[in-house]
């Protein structure tokens, strides 16, 4: 039950955070793409270089919530007679 409810919670609270990189990154994509069919070669490589930072935050915050659950189970594991 209560492992239940910690990992319901931490994808609740990741959910924002990844749904809005991951929205932002969509639209630099579009941005870039439109950019390419305007001939505009240097803006287009520049909005998909942000769109490439922004995939290695998506991957850092999603590792985030992982580590954070990881420790959370060996914290519940080791020290759960007191709870």
């Amino acid at each position: 039950q209560c492992g239940v409810l910690c990992l319901v919670i931490v994808l609740f609270l990741l959910l924002r955070p990844l749904c809005f990189i991951f929205l932002q990154k969509m639209v630099l994509r579009l941005g870039a793409d439109t950019a390419k069919m305007l001939g505009l070669d240097k803006e287009s490589g520049f909005l998909e270089q942000i769109s490439s930072f922004l995939e290695l935050l998506l991957a850092l915050c999603t590792a985030g919530g992982c580590y954070f659950l990881f420790y959370l189970a060996l914290f519940l594991k080791t020290e759960g007679n007191l709870v």
